[in-house]
């Protein structure tokens, strides 16, 4: 027997979107692992879900593509599709999952060192995650914002929140979080200039497997090679720079490639390798410009820019400083045109959930006003069959009631005087009377069925060549 594979729209919607939430679930599950499949798995969901006009995948595959788009460091698409993926939480009532896009638009900020407008939006995640006790989603949150507070130099704050968040991963024994929290907290120390704790840190971190296998822990390496750097020791740095990149270099991730081409530079730049440094930062900047890593291609501007300003060439110098500014304001304008488009895409949504209520509401009162007139016709239908039986009833005895007048005519003027010819007997003539008596409750029934039945006729042949009557026709 040849089995033929289902086409999709075989699928019951209910099989459909099941599909979809599957396919979400495991983008989900390997964005650490497999960001390229991932990707590739949450796009797919995206298009069945578009097409399906499927709320909850949509928001599910917009948050998760959100989150590989800032990845990327496609700062436009990381802004549109958060924004989108929390206005379609919204418009189903999803307010938990909520904080994930909330969550990859205070990175997105961060990134831009946006720090209060990403720190405002790490708080909001965080309320939402502690509302309804996410302590996964709460300990990437809370990372985060120390994160911001090492920016804004309080190191007592920041290590306080990174405290918290790793206590979260290592009671839900969520070694990645615990892997990736003590990385980072080894980096806030680091800024702090603690080199102790920094690299306590950095080795704890790297006694925990990265799930995504020799990137994640060669990241956790150049953390370290950023260690060195701070005390200038710029060789040891290259080192673990260096293989970093040529990990993401084997595994084609351009975007670990470009940031640490970037390093690199700047390493080259401090021990003045000068020629070495302008090559290479060259070299990142066609890569990240190739992916329009705009946020990247900023960055490489403001290396290049320091590096012109170490060799007196103010023109190049300030060259490289207005493209950086000019690619900074491009991305403010970006995330400024997403947040008003989907502002747009939010209002219309919300337009359309009222409108869909207000329709509601109306069919709900037309619908009780239907039910109500419906039950005034039955009660009016069954009144008005009642009195037509009780009419009909009452003109059947009055017809018996002839009938028993020409009966009693006919006893007395024409079957009396033939019993009397034949039989002197009075019981035979009781009899005869009494028969007559009897006949009289068969005649009304049988004048009383007849009527109903002409009735009922009639009924129905005023029903089809007036349907709205409802069944007055009396």
């Amino acid at each position: 027997m040849v089995l033929f594979p289902m086409k999709e729209e075989q699928f019951t919607v209910n099989e459909q979107e099941h599909k979809i939430d599957l396919l979400n679930q495991s983008a989900q599950e390997m964005h650490h692992t497999d960001a390229k499949k991932s990707a590739l798995l949450a796009q797919e969901a995206h298009e069945k879900a578009l097409a399906l006009s499927y709320d909850k995948g949509l928001a599910d595959s917009l948050a998760i593509l959100g989150f590989h788009k800032l990845q990327l460091s496609d700062i436009e698409h990381a802004f549109e599709y958060s924004y989108q993926a929390i206005s379609f939480y919204k418009k189903i009532g999803a307010q938990k999952e909520i904080s994930f896009p909330l969550y990859i638009l205070g990175i997105t900020h961060s990134r831009l060192s946006n720090y209060d407008k990403a720190l405002d939006l790490f708080l909001e995640s965080q309320k939402i995650s502690t509302t309804f006790s996410d302590k996964a989603q709460e300990a990437k949150t809370l990372i985060n914002m120390a994160r911001i507070y090492s920016y804004f130099k309080d190191l007592s704050t920041a290590i306080q929140y990174a405290s918290q968040s790793l206590a979260y991963a290592r009671e839900l024994n969520d070694k990645e979080q615990e892997r990736y929290t003590l990385m980072v907290t080894g980096m806030i120390y680091l800024n702090a200039n603690d080199f102790d704790h920094s690299i306590k840190c950095f080795r704890e971190s790297l006694t925990i497997p990265a799930l995504n296998g020799d990137l994640g822990n060669n990241i956790t390496y150049s953390r370290i090679g950023k260690w060195h750097e701070k005390q200038q020791q710029y060789e040891m740095s290259l080192q673990y720079y260096d293989k970093l990149l040529e990990t993401a270099l084997l595994l084609k991730h351009t975007y670990v490639q470009v940031v640490t081409m970037i390093d690199i530079g700047t390493c080259y730049q401090k021990i003045h390798r000068i020629v070495e440094a302008k090559r290479i930062l060259k070299e990142a900047f066609v890569l990240a410009e190739s992916k329009d890593y705009k946020g990247i291609m900023a960055d490489v501007h403001k290396e290049l820019c320091e590096i012109a300003r170490l060799e007196n060439n103010a023109t190049e110098a300030f060259a490289h400083l207005e493209k950086y500014h000019a690619l900074r304001e491009e991305i403010y304008n970006a995330e400024t045109a997403a947040r008003i488009k989907n502002i747009h895409v939010i209002n219309q949504l919300e337009s359309a959930a009222k409108d869909a209520e207000i329709e509601r509401l109306r069919n709900v009162e037309l619908k009780n006003a239907n039910d109500e007139l419906d039950s005034a016709n039955k009660e009016l239908t069954e009144t008005i069959d009642e009195l037509t039986r009780v009419r009909i009833s009452r003109f059947a005895t009055s017809l018996t009631l002839l009938v028993a007048i020409a009966l009693f005519l006919l006893s007395e003027g024409f079957l009396d005087p033939i019993v009397d010819s034949y039989s002197t007997n009075i019981w035979l003539n009781l009899s005869t009377k009494l028969l007559l008596a009897l006949l009289l409750k068969p005649i009304e029934s049988f004048f009383e069925k007849l009527l109903l039945s002409y009735a009922a006729k009639r009924k129905k042949q005023n029903k089809k060549s007036l349907p709205w009557l409802s069944g007055n026709d009396y």
